[in-house]
């Protein structure tokens, strides 16, 4: 977990590496990000990456965001607990608190949404990457 976003209230991390880690587009080489915008047109797109980059460095900063419009509660971790989504139009960004760092937001990866219910393969993506990050499995 080598990219990150560090604010004054937490530090928003991502599971998948990039090769450059020197880049100020925190996130922009992430796979599932671009996976995730391929679904849109490119003006788009960047219009996207900047309202997700806003949302994630107010989150860092503050350590919320206003609910639901924008940071909604998303389904639950093997733990019990919680994670969540960011949203940026049809753009997610799912994410859980971190029990095994603390002040930590790990985002697990980016998303394209075309409805409305989580996407079971979301799910299990999350929880896999939990069990790989809290529990080291």
């Amino acid at each position: 977990m080598t990219q990150k976003i560090v604010g004054h209230r937490l530090t928003v991390c991502f599971v998948e590496d990039v090769a450059d880690e020197a880049s100020d587009d925190k996130f922009k080489s992430v796979p599932s990000w671009r996976e995730a915008i391929s679904h849109l047109e490119p003006a788009r797109a960047d219009s996207a990456y900047a309202r997700m980059n806003a949302r994630l460095k107010r989150l860092a900063n503050y350590a919320r965001l206003r609910s639901p419009d924008q940071f909604r509660k998303e389904g639950t971790l093997p733990d019990g607990k919680d994670f969540y989504a960011v949203k940026a139009g049809k753009v997610r960004c799912y994410g859980w608190y971190s029990t095994k760092y603390k002040g930590v937001f790990i985002v697990s990866h980016f998303a394209f949404k075309q409805q409305k219910k989580l996407d079971p393969a979301d799910e299990r993506r999350v929880n896999n990457s939990w069990a790989r990050i809290e529990k080291g499995e």
